[in-house]
């Protein structure tokens, strides 16, 4: 709920200041990164709060080739010849005339071929990526953006750096924007080199010490069985977003006995195999 909290009142003061604001929702592995991430998504989506810009790094190491299948994405449209493409990126992001067709020129061209050389004139600058974004921020409305840059690896961060600093600058983003950044905790990690410190914060998910993980799990449900909570305190290896996912789907799915001593898990549920908080979603959906 805490985490929850924060990123919800980062999201306000980007309202609030009509700027960019950048959040870094850190964890390790299975901590439930992306759950956090998507239930802000979710709740923005279904109040009409905001509109999403996903770049994902998961089948891409290089912010281009990201961001080239991101911008193909928001378009609504696959890639397709000059012309079509045009017009869809006059409709979506009503950019001078320049900009449209070195934004046409850049999508056209094969991901593979999206590792360019500094001299390359099609080199998507942190300039220019920042004009793009900020028109998706006004065209077709202006509701708020959200920028979700997913799990980039450490060899984008040079690259990336720049690009996050043009939209933190003051004629960065004409409307309010939040750039989310998941990434995997590293020891002693520190907050990236930008531009406005003040605007950057760090929502970590870190993990709770068997005693105070109890104390939670029986504040969620009071009627569970001591054995079974040490059974799932056990499981999620103290994390606690993927303590209370296991027993939120547990319960859902009816796989507790009322016992002499409360609420005790199935032989079926202590059966089922969980690695992380995604395959417990993923078990549930």
């Amino acid at each position: 709920q805490a985490q929850q909290d924060a990123l919800l009142e980062v999201f306000n003061r980007t309202l609030e200041h009509q700027r960019c604001e950048v959040v870094l929702v850190e964890g390790e592995a299975g901590t439930g990164r992306r759950r956090l991430t998507r239930w802000l998504l979710e709740t923005l989506h279904e109040q009409g709060a905001a509109r999403t810009l996903r770049i994902s790094f998961t089948d891409h190491d290089h912010l281009d080739a990201a961001l080239h299948v991101a911008l193909l994405q928001a378009l609504r449209q696959p890639r397709l010849e000059s012309e079509p493409l045009r017009k869809r990126i006059d409709l979506h992001l009503d950019l001078p005339d320049d900009d449209a067709q070195r934004l046409t020129r850049f999508l056209m061209r094969k991901p593979s071929r999206l590792r360019f050389d500094e001299d390359d004139d099609e080199v998507l600058s942190p300039e220019f990526f920042q004009r793009v974004v900020a028109r998706l921020g006004q065209v077709p409305s202006r509701r708020a953006l959200v920028l979700w840059l997913d799990s980039p690896p450490l060899s984008a961060q040079s690259t990336l750096l720049p690009w996050l600093n043009a939209l933190l600058s003051p004629h960065g983003a004409q409307n309010p924007l939040l750039v989310l950044w998941t990434r995997r905790a590293e020891p002693h990690a520190r907050l990236p080199a930008l531009d406005a410190p003040e605007r950057v914060t760090r929502v970590s998910l870190g993990s709770m010490a068997a005693p105070q993980l109890s104390t939670y799990l029986t504040r969620l449900l009071p009627s569970l069985s001591s054995s079974s909570c040490d059974t799932i305190v056990a499981l999620s290896d103290g994390n606690p977003l993927f303590a209370r996912e296991l027993l939120r789907h547990w319960r859902s799915t009816g796989a507790f006995e009322t016992r002499q001593h409360g609420l005790e898990l199935t032989e079926e549920a202590l059966g089922q195999q969980f690695d992380n908080v995604e395959s417990v979603f993923i078990h549930h959906t």
